[in-house]
């Protein structure tokens, strides 16, 4: 039966099917793109945060202060150097 042969109610009723359809699928499509979005961008910043949280600079830092505090002499910063 081709459109044209159904009555008002019948194309009501389709037209209504087809929204409930097209209205669906837009969530799933919302949902898809949430979760992709959070897998590609969120989690990536997350891990990078934890990451950088991990490492311990204290080492860093003191052997920066060693340096810092030294009146200037090479051998020193050369002897701090290599113990890096």
């Amino acid at each position: 039966m081709s459109n044209k042969d159904l009555t008002l109610e019948e194309k009501i009723d389709k037209i209504l099917k087809y929204q409930t359809r097209v209205y669906r699928l837009q969530i799933i499509k919302f949902i898809i793109g949430l979760i992709l979005f959070i897998v590609i961008v969120v989690l990536p910043i997350v891990w990078f945060v934890y990451w950088i949280k991990s490492f311990d600079f204290t080492g860093i830092s003191e052997v920066y202060e060693s340096i810092k505090g030294a009146s200037g002499g090479i051998d020193k910063i050369n002897e701090l150097l290599n113990q890096l």
